[in-house]
């Protein structure tokens, strides 16, 4: 059916303001793209700068935890005043709880003469931020020495124990906050405290790290050296008594 004369009037006028429009849009657009208009030099700048910001953040956004600065540990000595075992065994134990709180057990055992019945030792405690859980007995505690309000010793003497393999030496220290063992998110990290003797002694030292109410085996080593033994429960390093260096960083995920 042919269109009226009316009608294609009509189609004409839209046809008309549809081409200007397209016109009048395009000559903008040339307007604002020219270079030399500086504006939109500035609109195009500030545009490339505001992505790239948003790209550079999301790239080095930092993950949701990250392995902790661990306080330094307290170096330990122990040392004989009488005649010291002719082989040392030393055990500690660092361990959190749940309450956050840190312990570090350390016991030793040894093989002594057979007709020795009592030694007298020293233990040396240099850097200690932690205290006492409590007094092993009535006369010993920390006793300061000059210098440094951190370095302490103790004093003491124990009955040689029938057994073999019963600890003559039990010392707990603990910390409610500066201790070695921090965990953040899904790392651990912790510093195992060296324990010295004196020179000539043979043994070896064993040290744990404990995580109270928790299975470490789900945690892998993420820094520092490898371990001797894995247990569900505890992470163990054993070190010949005479070396003057044992590592002590770790970090476990």
């Amino acid at each position: 059916m042919p269109l009226s004369t009316s009608a294609l009037i009509s189609l004409r006028k839209i046809c008309r303001r549809a081409r200007w429009a397209l016109t009048w849009t395009r000559r903008i657009w040339q307007k604002f793209s020219s270079p030399s208009n500086h504006g939109f030099l500035v609109l195009w700048f500030l545009c490339a700068l505001a992505v790239a910001t948003f790209a550079l953040g999301f790239t080095f956004q930092p993950s949701a935890s990250t392995p902790a600065n661990v306080p330094a540990p307290p170096t330990l000595n122990l040392t004989f005043e009488s005649s010291g075992p002719r082989y040392l065994s030393i055990y500690s134990f660092l361990e959190q709880d749940s309450a956050q709180q840190t312990e570090l057990a350390i016991d030793a055992t040894g093989t002594f003469t057979p007709n020795q019945s009592i030694t007298h030792w020293i233990l040396g405690i240099l850097g200690l931020t932690g205290h006492l859980c409590s007094n092993p007995a009535p006369s010993v505690g920390l006793v300061p020495l000059p210098g440094s309000q951190y370095n302490y010793e103790i004093n003491g003497s124990s009955h040689i124990p029938e057994k073999s393999g019963q600890p003559f030496l039990s010392i707990r220290l603990c910390w409610g906050n500066g201790a070695p063992l921090i965990i953040n998110g899904s790392y651990l990290s912790a510093a195992l405290p060296p324990i010295l003797t004196g020179p000539g002694q043979q043994g070896t030292v064993t040290r744990s790290l404990v995580l109270g109410g928790t299975s470490l085996s789900s945690y892998s080593l993420a820094g520092g050296i490898a371990p001797t033994e894995v247990t569900a429960r505890s992470w163990v390093w054993t070190d010949d008594i005479s070396s003057m260096f044992q590592r002590s960083e770790v970090t476990l995920s």
